[in-house]
């Protein structure tokens, strides 16, 4: 799998706002897709989360 095949399927995949940050000591912080795409952390797996693509 290319790298930007396995970027844009972790982004599709992605809840609609995710857990992000720039600093983990500053705590996450609940943000919209395209702001958290912006920030350094992001917990790609939201609560119940189940994905069976592979």
């Amino acid at each position: 799998m290319a790298a930007i095949d396995a970027l844009s399927c972790f982004a599709e995949h992605l809840p609609r706002k995710p857990y992000c940050t720039d600093d983990l000591i500053a705590g996450l912080q609940i943000r919209p897709l395209k702001t958290a795409l912006q920030r350094a952390y992001i917990q790609p797996n939201g609560p119940g989360m189940v994905c069976k693509d592979r």
